[in-house]
């Protein structure tokens, strides 16, 4: 444009491109990246899968670990709540095969020890559990008065 002329864009001197320019109704030809490919998106191709088969074994397993350690924390509690029971039973004169069948019946493969401190009957139970294929060793303990009988 020259001196005092106006194009079709008005003051600005911005145009609107012309039809036939850049392809058949206005429309721009695609741009092609490297490679001839067409577009942006050719590099990112299989981005989501790639993530997803990295991220996924995490998940899997952080979702083991805490269910993992939900069942652990179950068992402590049975355990304890057991040696309680078992404390009870012993301090109140019951034979030792009564409450090595309590605790059987609550903690399958715990084994019990009892100790006699002074006037006390403590109860420990231990058992093997496993998170995550790492075996733990879970423990409870009680006491409860010994009657003496």
């Amino acid at each position: 444009m020259r001196g005092g002329e106006r194009g079709a864009g008005g003051a600005g001197g911005h145009r609107a491109p012309e039809r036939g320019a850049g392809g058949a109704g206005g429309h721009l030809a695609p741009e092609r990246g490297a490679g001839g490919a067409v577009g942006h998106r050719a590099p990112e191709r299989g981005a989501v899968t790639a993530e997803l088969a990295v991220g996924l074994p995490v998940i899997v397993l952080v979702l083991g670990a805490c269910l993992g350690g939900l069942g652990v924390a179950t068992t402590t509690l049975r355990a304890h709540d057991a040696a309680a029971d078992a404390a009870r039973l012993l301090g109140r004169g019951e034979p030792l095969t009564r409450a090595e069948q309590v605790v059987a019946r609550t903690v399958p493969g715990g084994h019990l020890a009892v100790t006699r401190p002074e006037e006390l009957v403590c109860v420990t139970i231990e058992l093997e559990q496993r998170l995550l294929l790492v075996p733990l060793t879970v423990v409870g303990s009680s006491c409860a008065l010994d009657a003496g009988w």
